[in-house]
């Protein structure tokens, strides 16, 4: 059984996605598309970990994703692209550059007060550990193959959203250094007792 607010979340975001790759005139057929593709492809990778596709995953993938999918089809599918496999999990979704780049232009603008590509993030690790968690016996390769992915993303934000790259929001704050001074509070009550 899915988790319907996730699907929802991941509904919402593929749209947002979809609007920002339309904004940027790349030249990508049907970009309300890409962020779901792209995480139908991540969750395939996912359930190849442990070396074998369990229903429970195939039924994760159809119902998150609204299609029909075979744990045989996701094995055809694996092995005609290679998702499952080292370059993939170096590849940046495209849905994540174009957020990051998104994020960083409301940054240059001073109107940034989300992080998009923080939420896709999200909506990666929550669907990832939804996916591992769904047959019950989460493995090693499991979770190793989830932190690489994750990992990856977390690292392309890091190193190109330029909120981080600034490491934050400067406040022009000084503290007041003169003699204005407040008394501290004296205390009342009873007296506790000391330590021996």
């Amino acid at each position: 059984m899915i988790n319907y607010k996730l699907k929802e979340l991941l509904e919402n975001f593929s749209g947002v996605v979809g609007d920002v790759i339309k904004n940027m005139d790349l030249d990508i057929d049907e970009p309300e598309k890409l962020a779901v593709n792209e995480l139908i492809a991540y969750m395939m990778y996912l359930s190849a970990s442990a070396g074998k596709i369990q229903w429970s995953e195939e039924r994760n993938i159809s119902e998150y994703m609204d299609m029909k999918i075979s744990p045989e089809n996701i094995n055809k599918i694996l092995r005609d692209t290679d998702i499952y496999s080292t370059e993939f999990e170096q590849r940046v979704p495209i849905s994540l550059r174009s957020v990051v780049h998104a994020d960083s232009t409301l940054w240059d603008n001073g109107d940034r007060d989300t992080c998009l590509a923080e939420g896709l993030l999200f909506l990666y690790q929550q669907i990832g550990q939804e996916l591992i968690e769904s047959d019950s016996n989460v493995d090693e390769a499991e979770k190793s193959d989830y932190k690489t992915y994750i990992n990856m993303m977390t690292d392309y934000i890091m190193e190109h959203d330029k909120f981080k790259l600034d490491e934050g929001v400067s406040t022009g704050l000084k503290k007041n250094s003169g003699n204005n001074y407040v008394d501290a509070p004296t205390k009342s009550g009873v007296s506790a007792p000391r330590k021996k």
